[in-house]
């Protein structure tokens, strides 16, 4: 098994949940196509969206047809599905060892994070670039929690075999994994390794899948409240948007909804949700008295 992450490539979906009607928006990961090979047909995978607001879980059949990315709900044919183009996930990077522990505290690191990103906002010379500068401290605190996520999750499983243990049995993909004997017997922290560098391929800011992946690993939500779910759930489409648009929808408006007050919100519901998962992981007497 080769251990090194494989290039990954992404779209931005929407469609209407056919149970409860809510609209979702999610980036999910589609299969690479081989563009050296003329005669090869569409290449598709199954994959899983949560729906938001009724937690029902739609799965999902995903071609990519190299010009065109083709999505249908495999219970609910009929839906319409839109996809973007594939486009190189983020996540993906080469020649680093995926199994690499991060050697800070991610709770320290994120707080670090969240603290320059405030200053920005704060700065008098910020009134200049308020536009441009909102949507960069609104991507970069997206940025600072992924990695808290991220580092979090893989600590801890390193650490704790039980908790090793639920991952495999529980977590998207890893019981598909397939491996040689050759594999095992040559590194002897295979099994390690080998769910580290899949765990590395997850979009963390998807945070519906982080979200299930938390529960599986940890046993809580990863949200404090069914309210504050929702609205970072809608600043993930928000942030897409950022990311890939400057900021604008697919529709060509700007996302106006970006700016330092709206930073100083997700900011504080960041917050909160590290509070949430450390008070999870280490107890009530790691909160601060004002939590």
């Amino acid at each position: 098994m080769n251990i090194a992450l494989q290039p990954e490539f992404e779209s931005f979906i929407s469609f209407t949940c056919p149970k409860c009607s809510a609209e979702n928006r999610d980036v999910i990961s589609v299969p690479t196509a081989d563009w050296d090979d003329e005669d090869q047909g569409p290449v598709e995978r199954l994959q899983s969206h949560i729906c938001g607001r009724c937690l029902m879980q739609h799965r999902l059949l995903v071609k990519n047809l190299k010009d065109r990315i083709i999505i249908k709900l495999v219970e609910f044919p009929r839906v319409e599905v839109s996809a973007s183009q594939a486009y190189w996930s983020e996540g993906s990077e080469e020649g680093i060892y995926p199994w690499e522990l991060p050697n800070d505290d991610a709770y320290d690191v994120f707080m670090l994070a969240m603290k320059d990103v405030l200053e920005l906002t704060e700065s008098p010379h910020a009134e200049f670039f308020k536009k441009t500068l909102a949507r960069m401290a609104f991507v970069q605190l997206f940025a600072a929690l992924e990695a808290y996520l991220s580092d979090t999750l893989l600590t801890r499983v390193f650490d704790d075999n039980e908790l090793l243990k639920r991952v495999v049995a529980g977590v998207k993909g890893m019981k598909e994994l397939k491996f040689t004997l050759a594999d095992i017997v040559g590194n002897p922290d295979f099994v390690k390794h080998t769910v580290a560098s899949a765990l590395n391929k997850i979009s963390f800011h998807n945070l519906i899948t982080t979200n299930e992946n938390y529960n599986i690993a940890f046993g809580f939500s990863i949200f404090r409240n069914d309210d504050e779910r929702r609205r970072l759930v809608e600043a993930v489409e928000i942030r897409h948007d950022c990311v890939h648009r400057n900021g604008k929808t697919v529709d060509g408006k700007e996302r106006d909804e970006v700016h330092f007050g709206y930073v100083r919100l997700i900011a504080m519901l960041f917050e909160n949700m590290v509070l949430h998962i450390e008070g999870g992981i280490h107890g009530e007497n790691f909160l601060p008295d004002d939590y």
